[in-house]
């Protein structure tokens, strides 16, 4: 009997086969993104601090409207490196040709701006922080200025509204290691044991 029921089964299933009526496996739901989680280590390293009195300055001198960032940073051994608003100032922050690396890095708006912009750093030893976001009113720093802390790896930009642009000058690189223009941009490397020198970037709104 269980033979014959067995037997009948199998013709059904031919049968269905046949006529394009056999059931076919559920097509398995596509995995989310991966996150990557942001390390403790690396957010006891974020500050925030007032407006700096040179970007006050820069702020009276300039009447233009374009978006400018400034950005500032600080090498190992060096010290502290200049703030430099782009895309109205050119050139780069840290140092070349010394094999330092940036230690810590500040971010701020030149003036108020519609422009969504969020950056992170990877830490040697450490990973990524969390995503912080620019603003005027106060400046963002990643790492602890004055402190022999750990290495800069690498900086995240992205926008919501906006694209950015740059290039970093990575160990043992003798050339500057450059980014398209996008709204997700990462300067510097992750994974090689190798510390950012210097970088610049531009945003575009």
């Amino acid at each position: 009997m269980r033979i014959r029921v067995k037997a009948v089964v199998s013709l059904a299933v031919v049968a269905m086969a046949a006529f394009g009526l056999a059931p076919t496996a559920q097509a398995a739901e596509p995995s989310p993104p991966p996150v990557t989680p942001s390390s403790a280590a690396a957010d006891a390293l974020f500050s925030t601090g007032p407006v700096p009195p040179e970007i006050l300055a820069k702020r009276q001198q300039s009447a233009s409207s374009t978006v400018n960032l400034c950005y500032s940073s600080e090498t190992r051994n060096v010290g502290m490196n200049r703030f430099l608003c782009s895309p109205a100032e050119s050139g780069f922050t840290g140092t070349t040709g010394l094999g330092e690396p940036l230690e810590s890095v500040e971010f701020i708006f030149m003036a108020p701006t519609v422009m969504q912009a969020q950056v992170r750093v990877h830490f040697a030893g450490m990973g990524w922080g969390s995503w912080k976001t620019v603003v005027s009113n106060y400046t963002i720093r990643f790492g602890a200025p004055g402190t022999a802390g750990p290495a800069i790896e690498a900086i995240n930009f992205r926008s919501t509204n906006g694209t950015f642009e740059g290039a970093g000058h990575i160990m043992n690189n003798p050339n500057w290691v450059g980014t398209g223009v996008l709204s997700d941009i990462t300067i510097g490397t992750t994974g090689e044991a190798r510390w950012l020198e210097a970088f610049w970037v531009v945003p575009h709104y």
